[in-house]
C-alpha cells in the first residue's frame, strides 16, 4: 500500500550586498510525495558514459514517486555532502561531470556540472552558469541558483547580483565595475590532520615468485586533511557571528595505500621425528625402562613447498596454499631405549 504524506520546507539564506544591505529569502513550498523505491532516468546529459554514472547515484537516491522539487533537494544535498573540494578542475561540463560524480571531488565547477547531470538524467531542465571572469561557477534550475559550495539553495539569481566575495560579485555573468564596499569574505584553513596510509598486500603476478621475497608497488602517501573556513569581515574588522564552516574534513592530500607483492611459491622445512629403533642399552633403574638413550638417534629434515592461493591483504599472512612438493633433506636416525634388567 502507498501512502501519501505532505511536508512544509521553508528556506532562508541570509546574504550581504555590497553596500551592507542584509536582504532575507525565503523558500516556502508544500510538497506532496508517494512511496516508492523504483526509479527511471526521465532525461539525458547528452553523453552515454555519463548518463550510465549518473544512473548508479540516482538509482539509489530518488524515486519515481518523487516530485521535481524533491529532485532538486535530494541531487543539492547528495552534492554538498559528497563533493569534496579539490582544485585545478575540468571547466568542461562532460569531462568535470564525470570526474566529480566518480571521485567525488573538484572546485566549484565540478560541483555545479554534478548536480546539472544528475538533474538533466532526473528529466529536470538544469543548467549551470559561470562568472564574468571565469571565478566561479553554479548550477541553475529556471532562474534558481544551487551552489553547494556557498550553501546557496533555491535562490533567484536577480536577488544574488551583488553579493560579494574577495572583492567581486560572485554572481553577475556580465563585466561591471568592482564593488566600492569594504565588506569582504576571507578563506580560512584550520584543523589540519595526518591520515596515515594503510599497507595491502597483494600476490605478485609472477607465479615464480618466491612468497618471502617482498616487493614495493606502490609507495605510501599519508593524506592531509583540513577544515575550510569563511570569515567575514567590514572595514578589516572581523564579525565573528558570520563565520562559515564551508568544508569539513576538506581533502589536501589524498592518502595513497602502500601496495606490497607477495610471492606465489612457499616453501617451509619440517622436521622428521627419529623413532626408537630395535637397539636397547641394559639398566637396573626400573624409571629408565623404555626411554630414550642420550645422544642415540638424529631427527631428519624435510622441506615442503607449494603455491599460495590466498593471503590477507592486511597482513600479507597466508590463508590458503597448496603443497606440490616434499623433499626429504635428511632421514630420521632411530634412536636407542633402556631396558631394564633386574640385578
Amino acid at each position: 500500500m502507498k501512502k501519501a504524506r505532505r511536508f512544509l520546507l521553508v528556506l532562508s539564506i541570509l546574504l550581504v550586498s555590497s553596500v551592507g544591505s542584509v536582504p532575507v529569502l525565503s523558500l516556502t513550498r508544500t510538497v506532496s510525495t508517494t512511496e516508492s523505491s523504483t526509479y527511471t532516468p526521465r532525461g539525458t546529459t547528452g553523453d552515454e558514459e555519463l548518463d550510465q554514472i549518473a544512473d548508479s547515484i540516482l538509482s539509489r537516491l530518488i524515486t519515481d514517486s518523487m516530485t521535481d522539487e524533491e529532485i532538486i533537494e535530494k541531487v543539492y544535498e547528495w552534492a554538498k555532502a559528497q563533493i569534496t573540494y579539490s582544485s585545478p578542475a575540468s571547466s568542461v561540463f562532460v569531462d568535470g561531470a564525470k570526474f566529480g560524480l566518480l571521485y567525488r571531488r573538484g572546485n566549484c565547477y565540478t560541483r555545479a556540472f554534478t548536480q546539472v547531470a544528475l538533474l538533466q538524467r532526473a528529466g529536470i531542465d538544469a543548467t549551470y552558469d559561470v562568472e564574468y571572469g571565469g571565478r566561479h561557477a553554479w548550477a541553475l534550475v529556471g532562474n534558481f541558483v544551487l551552489d553547494t559550495g556557498f550553501r546557496v539553495f533555491w535562490v533567484d539569481v536577480a536577488t544574488l547580483q551583488d553579493y560579494v566575495h574577495k572583492g567581486f560579485y560572485l554572481y553577475r555573468t556580465e563585466a561591471s565595475d568592482p564593488p566600492e564596499s569594504s565588506y569582504e569574505i576571507r578563506t580560512v584553513y584550520d584543523d589540519y590532520k595526518t591520515i596515515p596510509f594503510q599497507t595491502i598486500y597483494e600476490l605478485n603476478p609472477d607465479p615464480d615468485s618466491l612468497y618471502a621475497d617482498k616487493q614495493v608497488k606502490v609507495e605510501g602517501v599519508n593524506g592531509e586533511t583540513r577544515d575550510q573556513w569563511s570569515y567575514s569581515f567590514i572595514d578589516n574588522e572581523r564579525y565573528p557571528e558570520d563565520d562559515l564552516l564551508v568544508e569539513d574534513d576538506q581533502v589536501v592530500t589524498a592518502v595513497i595505500d602502500r601496495v606490497v607483492l607477495v610471492g606465489q611459491r612457499w616453501s617451509k622445512r619440517q622436521v622428521i621425528p627419529a623413532k626408537a629403533g630395535e637397539e636397547t642399552i641394559d639398566t637396573n633403574d626400573r624409571a629408565l625402562h623404555g626411554r630414550r638413550v642420550p645422544g642415540t638417534g638424529l631427527n631428519g629434515v624435510k622441506k615442503l613447498s607449494g603455491q599460495v592461493v590466498e593471503i590477507d591483504p592486511l597482513t600479507g599472512r597466508i590463508l590458503d596454499k597448496t603443497v606440490d612438493q616434499v623433499q626429504v633433506i635428511r632421514e630420521a636416525t632411530p634412536f636407542k631405549t633402556y631396558r631394564y634388567r633386574q640385578p
